[in-house]
């Protein structure tokens, strides 16, 4: 069953645990998600807690609204960022984002400051380490122990590869967009929530290469199967590509510019568009921007939502969580084509019910 702690952002520590009366949450790869809690305080609802308690609970960006299952890896992870408060129903409502919120609310120079504070930049690094030096400066930066630019934030190990990127202090540009910047070049982020070894919250920063790894679990398509309920499929191709143009510095005649595309194999009509590679002059780089790009919106964008029972799982519910795979089996169907899919976890919801919404993506 499911289990709800308030936590302490900077230290991880477990401070109170509560019982949700009414709630809701989503998570996903691409956005922070959030939702919101409410809580009766009195009545049989209420777990004993002060009035003094309850306020330090809605105590904004600095309490976590954690979601596991029996106390297992979380599910979920929200920043209280605003609460409401219901006379008539003696109801207390908390609003709350997911960790990747605040990142927009962070310049790239650091804690130091605009003036002080160094570039952030990497180097020739794979998508771990490119990952890495943006979260060591997001949540780290050599501060202080107790300084409040401090994330519990576990950083992926350090790889070389083809990235390099680099954000000056001029451009006052916030950390949210280095990391759109990382998912423009092809590898998903997200930043999963998990009990330390003393039982502290904490989040782990993951990079896919492209795609996220995570746990598969088979289930039938039917609308007998126990485990998979309301299933939606939708196929679209709004964005669909032919070709792409990535351009690079310079003007007019002298500007460099990659491209990726090709006329074979494709059953519409030409459909390009261009993408910026900012001061690149490297014609491979910028060809191969636009591959990743291309490679992206090559085809239609096959979804499939649908619901999973969390205690029917073959996994702990924690660790099914983004980039996870449903490898999901159509047969005997009027309009999908029999077979087996495998599909990646792009989104998940849920309240305070063993149901779980999710969103995929075929792979």
């Amino acid at each position: 069953m499911w289990n709800w702690w308030i936590c302490d952002l900077q230290t991880g520590d477990r401070l109170y645990k509560v019982i949700p009366a009414d709630g809701n949450w989503n998570t996903s790869a691409s956005q922070p998600g959030g939702g919101a809690h409410s809580f009766i305080l009195h009545g049989p609802v209420l777990p004993g807690l002060s009035k003094a308690q309850w306020q330090d609970i809605a105590h904004s960006w600095t309490r976590v609204l954690v979601q596991s299952w029996d106390d297992e890896d979380p599910i979920y992870a929200g920043i209280v960022i605003s609460w409401e408060w219901d006379e008539d129903a003696q109801r207390l409502i908390l609003n709350h984002v997911e960790l990747r919120a605040i990142f927009s609310r962070r310049f790239t120079w650091g804690h130091r400051g605009y003036d002080v504070g160094t570039a952030l930049e990497f180097a020739d690094r794979a998508p771990d380490g490119a990952l890495r030096a943006i979260v060591e400066r997001a949540t780290n930066d050599a501060a202080p122990a107790d300084h409040p630019w401090r994330l519990r934030v576990a950083r992926p190990i350090d790889a070389p590869g083809d990235l390099t990127m680099k954000w000056e202090n001029d451009g006052f540009e916030t950390i949210e967009d280095a990391l759109e910047s990382l998912e423009k070049a092809g590898p998903h982020i997200y930043f999963r929530p998990r009990w330390d070894d003393s039982y502290r919250l904490e989040h782990l920063a993951l990079a896919g290469n492209p795609l996220l790894t995570g746990e598969v679990v088979e289930a039938l398509a039917t609308s007998h199967s126990p485990i998979v309920r309301d299933i939606r499929v939708k196929s679209d191709a709004a964005l669909q590509l032919t070709g792409v143009f990535a351009l690079g510095n310079g003007q007019g005649e002298s500007m460099k510019v990659g491209f990726a595309g090709t006329f074979d194999g494709f059953t519409t009509p030409i459909l390009d568009r261009s993408i910026f590679g900012k001061s690149e002059e490297s014609k491979p780089v910028l060809d191969a921007m636009a591959a990743v790009d291309l490679e992206t919106h090559r085809e239609p964008i096959s979804q499939r939502s649908f619901s999973i029972i969390a205690g029917l799982l073959p996994v702990p519910p924690g660790r099914f969580t983004i980039g996870s795979r449903v490898r999901l089996g159509w047969f005997g169907h009027v309009f999908i084509e029999d077979g087996w899919q495998q599909l990646y976890v792009i989104g998940i919801s849920g309240n305070l019910t063993e149901e779980l919404a999710l969103t995929t993506q075929e792979v």
